[in-house]
């Protein structure tokens, strides 16, 4: 049986080989046997849904050889096609309306492009004081650079209006490279007023805001998740693998991505314009806290590639918002923390990594 200390090995000694198939989209860390746990960790490769028989046996074979005949841990390859972002659909449930203040969970874009989804709603930290929206980098910066876009709620694909519509604008963006490693793709808009936003979560099209006690620091492989986003609404999942290194096309290029998680969802959980929905989960306490920011699904929309929320906290100084409870002044959340050095669970961005990211602020006109 194979530790997830071997399988993350194992997986970080294949990635550039595997990644250089045309076929495979991306590699994690999971259970070799997800219906049993307790038979260990394993590789996961995520590979063209039409891929044969005869070329998957091939990739298999050469990534045997590359580890060798002594290795113990499993590679497990799963048929899910590519990972993509935008292109939008219609229809018109709660999540794709204008509401006043905005919570997590709703539509949301810039005057200019395309459309996503408002993850949830942020405070900075230590000292709160403002709100943010958090989403993707891709959602309100579409032009990955330092240039104003005015944010608006719903975006346009919902018949958002520049001006009418206007909650806000961009205010920090990581830039998303093509040359290099990253680690994220996230940004944050700042809020004309802290009273547009409601520090809530809007629970599929019920209605519903929830409060989120917090961020999870770190998550398990197997946690139990659920989100609300702007195409699929609301929809449950399951953290597949973690530790995934996966390639996304955008406009400007091809970027590849490290430390990434992929939630096997119960259905549809990834639809075209849901990128920036955020995934929660249940502490031991029974309360609800963040886990991960959603920027890309693959082709059937079953599958959610997202990255550990922690890391835009730590790159943008961030908690999630709860509403004030003494004062009219926004509250910070707390942190959900896990055993440290377990690479069963996602880990924190190191020092070195956090030096590797590119963060702008954007223009403000």
């Amino acid at each position: 049986m194979a530790t997830f200390f071997e399988a993350t090995s194992q997986k970080n000694k294949l990635s550039k080989l595997v990644l250089s198939h045309s076929e495979v989209h991306g590699i994690g860390v999971g259970y070799a046997n997800p219906r049993k746990p307790s038979q260990g960790a394993g590789t996961i490769v995520y590979v063209e849904r039409n891929i044969s028989s005869k070329r998957l046996a091939t990739l298999k074979a050469t990534m045997e050889r590359t580890v060798g005949t002594a290795s113990n841990v499993p590679i497990r390859f799963i048929k899910s096609g590519g990972f993509y972002t935008d292109k939008l659909v219609a229809a018109q449930p709660i999540y794709q309306t204008r509401l006043r203040p905005v919570p997590g969970g709703v539509s949301v874009g810039t005057a200019t492009a395309g459309t996503g989804t408002a993850g949830v709603i942020t405070v900075n930290y230590p000292n709160p004081s403002r709100l943010y929206v958090l989403s993707n980098a891709h959602v309100l910066n579409p032009t990955n650079d330092t240039s104003f876009h005015e944010v608006i709620q719903p975006g346009r694909s919902d018949g958002g209006q520049p001006g009418t519509d206007r909650i806000g604008r961009t205010y920090q963006s990581v830039i998303i490279s093509t040359t290099s490693v990253n680690y994220l793709d996230a940004s944050i808009a700042i809020a004309d007023q802290n009273s547009l936003l409601d520090p809530r979560y809007l629970l599929g099209n019920t209605g519903q805001r929830i409060v989120l006690s917090g961020h999870f620091v770190s998550y398990p492989v197997g946690l139990r998740l659920r989100k609300t986003g702007r195409t699929s609404g609301y929809g449950t999942g399951t953290v597949e693998s973690i530790n995934a290194t996966t390639r996304i096309q955008y406009p400007f290029g091809i970027g590849t991505f490290e430390n990434q998680t992929i939630v096997q969802g119960d259905g549809v959980v990834g639809g075209p314009g849901d990128s920036g929905s955020v995934w929660i989960g249940r502490g031991f306490n029974g309360s609800d806290y963040a886990a991960a920011v959603h920027y890309s699904s693959t082709s059937n929309m079953t599958r959610s590639l997202c990255f550990p929320i922690q890391y835009a906290m730590q790159t943008f100084g961030l908690r999630i918002a709860i509403p004030a409870t003494s004062s009219a002044r926004p509250e910070a959340g707390s942190l959900k923390r896990a055993p440290r050095k377990s690479l069963a669970y996602t880990q924190p961005l190191t020092q070195r990594e956090m030096e590797q990211i590119n963060v702008v602020k954007a223009k403000r006109r």
